[in-house]
């Protein structure tokens, strides 16, 4: 009577969460680690909080604003976009208190417990595309007649994407304080980004494309690693997160 031969189970490589498919992808492409895990933590345990959850976007203000520190990643297809992106002037009393001596870094996002025109740090949601009229105005700029914000459509109906603070205590007035993301004119002269009014600002070319890419529902994570009292709230927020997309 011949025996037949024990059937052995073959390992199997585990496959990876949805939010974690490209974690090695996004590494490698530089974004950091802490800013990269912390985000895909909040969409793990906050999906719900997301109507969109195929783009994610990162603005690493502990990188110098001459660099692009501003990553859209798709957690669909492993994309990665970056860009420059402007960070608050924190201007108050006449003194720009967020970025003084403008060499391109964030110095804080508060000045004696006030966040007029810093920075806001944390999670936000993207949300619907508006027209700011007051920013529809023209200034001259080397010469040429340019506006203060670019329109991001060609019927000239849109020049901003509103947000919505998702850290509660740190952002969540982002909307009733004007906190939105949008191009403007002072972005497109140096290698320097100019500081905004608290605002993520691109240049005024790339906008279009990026708050078209990421309206409507998707996260954007504003990592501030200076600003370490604000820093410690977000980290709380997102409990665990060390271990999210680690190999086992």
């Amino acid at each position: 009577m011949l025996s037949l031969p024990l059937a052995f189970a073959v390992p199997v490589a585990a496959t990876p969460p949805d939010h974690c498919r490209y974690f090695e992808t996004f590494r490698r492409a530089g974004v950091p680690a802490k800013p990269l895990r912390q985000a895909l933590t909040f969409v793990k345990d906050r999906s719900h909080e997301l109507p969109r959850r195929d783009w994610i976007s990162i603005a690493d203000y502990g990188a110098p604003s001459t660099t692009p520190r501003f990553y859209m990643l798709n957690l669909q297809t492993g994309q990665v976009i970056r860009e420059r992106v402007s960070h608050g002037s924190g201007h108050q009393r006449g003194v720009k208190r967020g970025d003084p001596d403008h060499d391109g870094r964030l110095d804080r996002c508060r000045w004696r417990g006030r966040r007029t025109n810093m920075t806001r740090p944390g999670f936000f949601r993207t949300a619907e595309l508006y027209r700011s009229q007051k920013h529809t105005r023209f200034r001259r700029v080397n010469g040429q007649r340019v506006r203060q914000w670019p329109f991001i459509d060609r019927h000239a109906r849109y020049n901003g994407l509103r947000l919505d603070g998702l850290t509660p205590g740190i952002n969540g007035h982002a909307r009733r304080r004007g906190v939105v993301m949008h191009g403007a004119w002072y972005n497109d002269l140096r290698p320097i980004m100019g500081r905004s009014y608290g605002c993520p600002a691109f240049a005024s070319d790339r906008a279009p494309d990026i708050l078209e890419r990421i309206k409507g529902g998707t996260l954007y994570y504003a990592y501030t690693p200076q600003c370490h009292h604000d820093q410690r709230v977000v980290d709380r927020q997102v409990e665990g997160w060390t271990s999210t997309c680690s190999s086992p």
